[in-house]
């Protein structure tokens, strides 16, 4: 009797083997992931253009705000409506070009912040630099932007 497992056991080896070779030169995955996994929820985004005005998201859904300049700070988002993942700064060695100054703010700064349920919420950001030596004047250092989540 073992005698006629092993030639079964080495076939569906074969076949498995056989299976993984010929996904490989197809250049499709022999084992593939369902949709449902690999998909992830909308996401928007919104830059300085966007500052003052109110977006509207479904739960679940992710909004990514970039702002063009290191400098910027986003504050804390109240309320439960977001969760906001943590700020990031992306620094830039170039801007138009050149080398970018010290001190210049050259880069973004963003947040993404996920829905998790209905309500609003007020997503701000500030900064006191608006350049190389320049303090912001007037509402050129704050940002504000409104969002409804259904």
């Amino acid at each position: 009797m073992p005698r006629l497992i092993r030639p079964a056991a080495a076939l569906l080896c074969v076949a498995a083997v056989a299976n993984l070779v010929s996904g490989c030169s197809s250049g499709q995955p022999a084992i593939s992931t369902p949709p449902s996994a690999v998909t992830s929820a909308p996401s928007l985004t919104a830059g300085v253009a966007s500052n003052g005005t109110t977006v509207s998201l479904q739960r679940g859904e992710r909004l990514r705000v970039t702002l063009s300049s290191t400098y910027w700070r986003f504050g804390s988002v109240a309320g439960g409506v977001l969760a906001a993942s943590g700020q990031r700064t992306t620094p830039s060695t170039t801007q138009s070009g050149s080398t970018c100054v010290p001190g210049q703010g050259c880069g973004t700064a963003s947040e993404t912040f996920t829905a998790t349920r209905s309500g609003r919420a007020r997503i701000t950001a500030s900064r006191t630099s608006c350049g190389e030596a320049m303090a912001c004047v007037g509402s050129a250092g704050s940002y504000e932007l409104l969002v409804v989540v259904r």
